[in-house]
């Protein structure tokens, strides 16, 4: 194991006068140690070895022996200090919003937000409102975003990706985002985004990983999902049952499944639809009949290029003459129908 000592001129003259042979008692403290001598250092020049850069000190172990017995005084020496590798990469970043959601017992989902910004240390209790399938982290990650919005902040910082794909994508694409279960809440933070006067900057930082900002929100945000009362800001759920597709209309079917055990008819239920294309063809051609013509012939377009040029009145009149008979009826209908398709 090599022993290396370090430290600055002002501790080198403290130690020399209080214990000017402290490297021979140190020797004779621990016998079976081996105590080598750079014989390099003492052919340099001492005037500049302050300003001397070792890259490899560890193996060199230099010494400085300036006015001092050689090898006395084992002194490492650094590489001068880069200010530039002590720069922060965000300087602002005390201006910034931190936001971030917690998720406690997952059993029963104590479900919390919360919103903190170091430069004025405000701290923002969110009650995120969710109950039964929006009372999830998901919610919990939207909420607080949807706080430090309510709250004018321009600047804000999570450590939810998930939060931030779902916020692209309601700005993107809208119309995919219709059946989300957060939809009101997406739709509510995009509102407020369009509406704000300055820009909105939105920065991922990485959770857990000693950031000030975000260890603060999430200490916040665990104290407001395990206490009930006194947030800041009150988040409504989607519907008072819980259900947040209830503001959604969409295709459905009854499924009146038969009962094989005789003991009654069953209630009919709704099914809803998958898509509105051949789902929606096939429940048609077997209810009503409808959806299965062929329209991709040639007969079809012909009838539907005619179509509008035929006077109806003129070509079903017939039905109204109470002077035919049953046989010339019978005729006039099939002329009538020629000539009407």
């Amino acid at each position: 194991m090599d022993a290396i000592a370090v430290w600055n001129k002002e501790a080198k003259h403290i130690l020399i006068d209080g214990s000017p042979n402290w490297q021979q008692t140190l020797q004779r403290s621990i016998p079976e140690a081996v105590w080598e001598i750079n014989q390099d250092l003492a052919r340099e020049d001492t005037n500049n070895i302050t300003n001397h850069v070792c890259t490899q000190y560890f193996k060199s172990k230099r010494e400085d022996v300036t006015g001092q017995e050689r090898g006395q005084n084992a002194t490492v020496y650094l590489q001068p200090r880069d200010d530039k590798q002590f720069e922060l990469k965000c300087p602002n970043w005390k201006l910034w919003a931190y936001t971030d959601g917690s998720c406690i017992d997952k059993d029963k989902n104590f479900v919390g937000a919360a919103v903190y910004c170091p430069q004025t240390k405000a701290e923002c209790y969110v009650n995120s409102g969710g109950v039964g399938l929006t009372n999830t982290i998901n919610t919990a990650e939207l909420t607080k975003i949807a706080a430090a919005l309510t709250n004018k902040y321009t600047k804000i910082a999570t450590d939810s990706a998930c939060s931030l794909s779902q916020i692209r994508k309601q700005l993107l694409f809208p119309e995919m985002q219709r059946a989300h279960i957060h939809s009101n809440l997406l739709e509510q933070i995009v509102s407020m985004i369009y509406a704000s006067p300055e820009p909105i900057c939105f920065y991922k930082v990485k959770a857990h990983s000693g950031i000030a900002g975000n260890e603060c929100a999430d200490a916040i945000a665990k104290h407001s999902a395990i206490h009930d009362g006194g947030h800041y800001v009150h988040f409504q759920p989607p519907a008072p049952d819980g259900n947040a597709y209830t503001h959604l209309y969409w295709l459905a079917t009854k499924d009146t499944d038969e009962d094989f055990s005789g003991r009654g008819a069953i209630t009919p239920r709704l099914r809803a639809l998958s898509d509105i294309k051949a789902k929606l063809k096939t429940e048609m051609c077997k209810s009503h009949r409808l959806g299965s013509a062929k329209t991709g012939t040639g007969y079809y377009n012909y009838w539907k290029d005619f179509r509008p040029l035929v006077n109806s009145q003129a070509a079903n009149a017939f039905w109204n003459n109470s002077n035919l008979g049953n046989h010339t009826h019978a005729h006039h209908c099939c002329v009538g129908n020629w000539f009407h398709t």
